[in-house]
C-alpha cells in the first residue's frame, strides 16, 4: 500500500524499503535431443513448444530367438540333360561336401515330356496316309513335336523350308488327326483330340482382323457397345414401369377417404379387403363349367334371328393400343402370292406414271419459259 502512495505522490523508494535483490533467472539452455547449432538458429522465435526427443529415436533392432539360418553355395545336376554340366544354388546348410553335385534335384519333377504317338510301317499305310502329306514330312512333324513337347509356335518355327510350307493349324490338324487314328485302332480313349481346322482358321482370322482395326473403328465399335447397353437399360427400365402400371390398375379403387387407412387399423383392413379381392379372382379362375342341363336351356340363334331380334356382337377391345390391320383376317398362302404379284406390278404402273408426269411438268416450264422469253420487249424489238 505503501509503495502505491509513494508511486502516485512521485516519492523514490528508499533503500530500507526496497525488498531484497531478486536472482537473474538463467536463459533455458537447448532442449534435450537438439544440437547447440541447430538451437542459436532459432533465435528468439523460440516456438511455443519444443518437441522432447527420447535417447532411442530409431525403432529397436528385433531380437529373434532362434538363430540365423545359413546359406551355402551347392553345386547339382539337371537330370534333364545329358551333358554332365554342374551348376551352383544357393540352399540351406550346412553340407559338409561342397565339391560333389548332389544326387537329386528337387525340380527334376516338373520335368515332364509329353508321349507323343508312335506307329509302325504298316500302321501308317492302313490308317495315316494323307495326299496332301507325304511320309517324310510326316516323321519329321513327330520328330519335332517329340523334340519341342508339342510347343506349336516353335514347331512351326523350327519346319524345314524345303519341305511344303504350312501354317500352325495345318501343323497342329495333322498331328491330332494322327494320334486320333492311332488312338482309335488300338482302343484307347480318344478323349481332347479333336482339332477343328475350319474353325480354328476362322478364328486365328478373326483375331487378325481385330488386331488389325483403326483407332476410328475401335472407337465406332465402343459407341455402339455403349449405345446398345443403354437401350438394353431402357428397356429394362419400360419393362418395370409396364409391371407398375398393370400392378397399380389390378389394385382394387379405394371407396372411402385416405384417411381411414392412416392408422395401424386402417392399414390392416386395407391388406384384408386386398387379400380378400384376390381370393375372389382365384375363385372366379377355378369355377367349373355350367352343367349339361343348364347348356341346354341355351341355344345358338341363327344369322336372320339375329338381325330380326337386333343382336350385335362388339369386337373385343385388347388391353393398349393397337392397330386396326392387326385384326384383318390373314390371306393365304397361294392369295397372298396372287396379291403380291398385283401390287408389284401396281406399284410399277405407278412409278411410271408418276416419271411420265415429272417428264410432262417439265416440258411444260420448258415451254412456259420459252413463252416468257418470247413475249418479253427485248424479243419483239429485236
Amino acid at each position: 500500500m505503501a509503495s502505491d502512495v509513494r508511486d502516485v505522490l512521485g516519492i523514490p523508494s528508499s533503500s530500507l524499503a526496497a525488498g531484497p535483490p531478486q536472482k537473474k533467472q538463467k536463459p533455458n539452455g537447448p532442449a534435450k535431443g537438439v544440437s547447440r547449432e541447430l538451437y542459436n538458429l532459432l533465435g528468439d522465435n523460440l516456438p511455443p513448444t519444443v518437441a522432447q526427443h527420447s535417447g532411442q529415436p530409431f525403432k529397436e533392432k528385433p531380437r529373434f530367438k532362434q538363430k540365423a539360418v545359413s546359406w551355402v553355395r551347392a553345386p547339382f545336376k539337371n537330370g534333364a540333360r545329358q551333358d554332365d554340366l554342374v551348376l551352383r544354388h544357393w540352399i540351406r546348410g550346412p553340407v559338409t561336401d561342397l565339391e560333389t553335385p548332389a544326387e537329386h534335384y528337387h525340380f527334376e519333377v516338373f520335368n515332364k515330356h509329353p508321349d507323343v504317338a508312335q506307329y509302325s510301317s504298316e500302321e501308317y499305310a492302313t490308317f495315316l496316309e494323307r495326299p496332301d502329306w507325304t511320309r517324310e514330312e510326316t516323321d519329321v512333324l513327330m520328330d519335332l513335336c517329340k523334340q519341342w513337347d508339342c510347343r506349336f509356335v516353335v514347331v512351326h518355327d523350327r519346319w524345314p523350308s524345303d519341305f511344303k510350307q504350312r501354317s500352325q493349324e495345318q501343323l497342329k490338324d495333322r498331328y491330332y488327326s494322327i494320334c486320333t487314328a492311332l488312338y482309335a485302332s488300338r482302343g484307347q480313349s480318344t478323349d481332347g483330340l479333336h482339332y477343328d481346322l475350319a474353325r480354328e482358321e476362322a478364328r486365328k482370322k478373326y483375331l487378325e482382323e481385330l488386331f488389325k482395326r483403326t483407332p476410328d473403328e475401335v472407337e465406332e465399335e465402343n459407341k455402339l457397345i455403349i449405345e446398345s447397353r443403354r437401350l438394353e437399360a431402357a428397356e429394362k427400365q419400360l419393362a418395370l414401369q409396364k409391371q407398375e402400371l398393370l400392378r397399380t390398375l389390378e389394385t382394387p379403387q379405394s371407396t372411402g377417404s385416405i384417411a381411414q387407412h392412416m392408422s395401424s387399423q386402417g392399414l390392416a383392413a386395407l391388406a384384408q379387403g386386398m387379400l380378400t379381392a384376390d381370393k375372389q379372382k382365384t375363385k372366379k379362375k377355378q369355377l367349373e363349367p355350367a352343367s349339361a342341363s343348364a347348356k341346354q336351356r341355351y341355344r345358338k340363334l341363327s344369322p336372320r334371328e339375329q338381325r330380326e331380334h337386333g343382336v350385335t356382337w362388339h369386337e373385343k377391345l385388347s388391353s393398349g393400343a393397337f392397330l386396326r390391320s392387326q385384326k384383318t383376317v390373314a390371306l393365304k398362302q397361294t392369295v397372298a402370292t396372287k396379291v403380291l404379284t398385283v401390287m408389284q406390278e401396281l406399284v410399277r404402273r405407278f412409278d411410271l406414271l408418276q416419271s411420265k408426269i415429272a417428264t410432262l411438268l417439265e416440258a411444260k416450264r420448258v415451254v412456259d419459259k420459252a413463252e416468257q422469253v418470247s413475249d418479253s420487249p427485248a424479243a419483239v424489238i429485236s
